[in-house]
């Protein structure tokens, strides 16, 4: 790292850059990593810390990420700090986790999150978790495969959740009308939790009539609890002014 002019920079790239494993490490395991001095380290946590690039788990202290770090052109830099204030403006006021998807090869990849602050959230897909196009037909794929392709070829190996939480698989006629709905809407809702105990809401977010991303709320299992249903025009709105990359102000 000495080669660098700001070596304790490029160490803080590299931390970042073993938490993009998707796996939570405790400051010894990222120590013995890296080998950086465990004193230079911990200062490099607690200011990744305090810019809430990374978290810490209040009960086992292991630390994770909360971005990815891509390559971008001059011209993204409007658009992804208005992003950034979208997502914490969204966790904020609905209390839920607000997810951002990207579509590559493989499926759609979750690239940015934020959550609402002094509020246990348990939606357990992390930066880095990649929603394949093929398999559970939720919110976030269903608008995948209505935005990013024409219909699928195949349109078996699909599945959603029933009103009692069990794998219920769709037929061919039942995924193509799910995408065609996704596709003249531009959003989707689901209405039954998955099997971990999460549903979501999910909003196409496009740039020259072309997606960029979605936007997604997730929110947790709550009891007798509907009001989440009620966060689909806020959850618009905010994709709308994303798509015309216009200002939006974030009155708490």
């Amino acid at each position: 790292m000495d080669k660098y002019l700001a070596p304790s920079l490029a160490r803080g790239i590299a931390v970042l850059r073993l938490l993009e494993k998707n796996i939570p490490l405790s400051l010894e395991e990222i120590y013995q990593k890296l080998g950086f001095p465990k004193a230079s380290l911990f200062r490099i946590l607690e200011t990744l810390l305090s810019l809430n690039l990374i978290k810490k788990n209040s009960q086992n202290k292991y630390m994770s990420n909360v971005v990815l770090l891509t390559f971008t052109s001059p011209g993204d830099t409007k658009f992804e700090n208005q992003l950034k204030q979208s997502l914490e403006f969204l966790a904020e006021k609905t209390k839920c986790t607000v997810e951002w998807y990207v579509p590559i090869h493989q499926g759609l990849l979750l690239l940015q999150r934020a959550e609402p602050q002094n509020i246990e959230v348990r939606v357990w897909a992390k930066i880095g978790f990649i929603r394949e196009w093929i398999g559970e037909l939720e919110a976030v794929a269903c608008l995948g495969n209505a935005w990013c392709a024409q219909m699928p070829r195949l349109l078996d190996g699909f599945w959603t959740y029933d009103l009692n939480g069990k794998k219920s698989y769709l037929t061919p006629d039942q995924v193509e009308e799910k995408i065609r709905k996704a596709a003249s809407q531009g959003y989707v809702v689901d209405r039954v939790f998955n099997s971990n105990g999460v549903r979501r809401m999910a909003s196409v977010v496009l740039w020259e009539e072309r997606l960029k991303g979605i936007i997604a709320l997730a929110e947790s299992y709550k009891p007798s609890k509907e009001e989440f249903f009620g966060y689909l025009d806020l959850l618009l709105e905010v994709a709308n002014r994303l798509s015309r990359n216009t200002h939006f102000s974030f009155s708490k």
